[in-house]
């Protein structure tokens, strides 16, 4: 999801539309971000969507406000899409995680052969601002690489954003 460069994400940010139900469509079927080519069988289109509206979430340049809103409100749209509060970032701030709760192979919520889940994926936002802190993945049940537990159950992968600035020039640090 990183093959854009800062400046060619938030010129694509800018033409974004900031109406929820536009922006869906337009990540629904934006091939830009499809994991395969047209015609394979892939990513189901709510799961790019959500995967999609992540990555615009937790990026290094600023989302303009009206664009952030329609992101959150687009969210709210996508069925099988989680809301739980108290969930950590990575230095174990507490905040609000949302999860894609159909799955698709890395994106929101694994499940099992039997349907069960192994492990739910979450965007990580402060539940008070709302700004992007981080991601956490818990692992609920074992998850198993060619026969042994790669993820015991109750482990967790998480991320954490401590600092984000603006700056004129490669190279630069924010003041």
């Amino acid at each position: 999801d990183d093959d854009l460069t800062p400046r060619e994400y938030a010129a694509r940010l800018a033409e974004l539309p900031t109406d929820p139900g536009r922006l869906l469509a337009h990540v629904r079927g934006d091939r830009h971000w499809a994991a395969k080519p047209e015609g394979e069988t892939g990513e189901p289109p709510d799961a790019r969507a959500f995967r999609v509206l992540s990555v615009y979430l937790n990026q290094e340049v600023p989302v303009p406000p009206r664009l952030r809103g329609a992101i959150f409100r687009a969210l709210a749209e996508i069925p099988g899409v989680r809301v739980d509060s108290g969930v950590r970032d990575a230095v174990g701030r507490a905040g609000i995680g949302i999860a894609y709760e159909r799955g698709a192979p890395g994106v929101g919520t694994q499940h099992d052969t039997d349907g069960r889940v192994v492990s739910r994926s979450y965007l990580v936002l402060d539940a008070t601002t709302y700004e992007f802190l981080g991601t956490r993945t818990d692992w609920v049940r074992d998850e198993f690489v060619n026969g042994e537990v790669a993820f015991p159950a109750g482990s967790f992968h998480a991320t954490a954003e401590l600092a984000k600035g603006v700056v004129n020039g490669p190279g630069e640090l924010p003041g």
